[in-house]
Formats: structure tokens, sequence, C-alpha cells
């Protein structure tokens, strides 16, 4: 039955969801510090979500992930006094997101984003079902993002 098939397909999942689990979201995974970067790295760039923020909380978790963080790339280029310039600029980023406009929705779409849109709308029972919002599609978003 379909009951049946679903369950089954969710017991075949778990190994890989265990896996995850203890490689990203447990701090003694091999790549639990490399999840911390890429979340790091995802607020610091990303002018959507930092404009809905309160600044002064958010001014103190990004120098302090700065701190913690960065050198955890390993890079020789990330040293001491590149993190404390870094966070120095921190806060101009932070006014830019609220001082600085710039028209989101009147970018045209990517054609990346187009090409998915048409997966997408090609394996849905109904093309209505789905959502050409770019702001649902973290490939678009990131583009736009980059743009900005």
């Amino acid at each position: 039955t379909r009951v049946d098939l679903l369950q089954f397909a969710s017991k075949l999942g778990e190994p890989g969801k265990e896996y995850f689990r203890k490689q990203f979201l447990d701090p003694d995974g091999d790549l639990f510090n490399a999840k911390q970067v890429a979340d790091c790295c995802g607020t610091l760039f990303n002018h959507l979500w930092l404009k809905e923020r309160d600044h002064n909380i958010e001014l103190e978790m990004m120098c302090r992930k700065a701190d913690e963080l960065l050198p955890l790339f390993g890079s020789s280029e990330f040293t001491e006094d590149l993190i404390t310039q870094l966070k120095k600029e921190i806060p101009g980023i932070l006014a830019r997101t609220n001082t600085y406009e710039f028209d989101w929705d009147g970018m045209e779409n990517s054609r990346l984003f187009k090409t998915r849109l048409e997966k997408r709308k090609r394996r849905a029972k109904e093309a209505e079902d789905v959502s050409d919002d770019w702001k649902l599609d973290a490939g678009e978003k990131a583009t736009r993002i980059w743009e900005w």
C-alpha cells in the first residue's frame, strides 16, 4: 500500500539523517565547524536576513562568530589583524542594510532559476502549485544577494 511504501522509504532515509546529525549537528562531528562557518557567512553577507534583525544584538553575535569561526577556515589569510578589521567593518555593513535601497523584485530572474522553476512545474501535479517566488529559491536568493 501507499502507507507501507512511505514507511519503508522513511526507514531507508534514517541512516542518512543520522549520519548528517552526527557529522554536522553534533559538536564533536567532523563537519560541525564547516557548517558553523557556512552559517556565519550566510548571515554576514545576507542583506535580506540582516535587514530584519535587531542590529545591537546582531553586532555582538557577528563579532563573536567572526572570532570563533573564521580561524576554522584554516587559511593563512585569516590572521588576527584581518578578523579585527572585519569586526570594525561590521557596524557599517549593518548600517548599510537600512540605508541602501535596492529593488530586489526589479531584477530579472536568472536563467538557472527559470530552469529550476520549469523543472518543478513539470514534476508537480498542477503547475499552479509551484511558487515562482524567488525568495523561496536558495540559488536565486544567493544570486540577488551577490548582485546587491
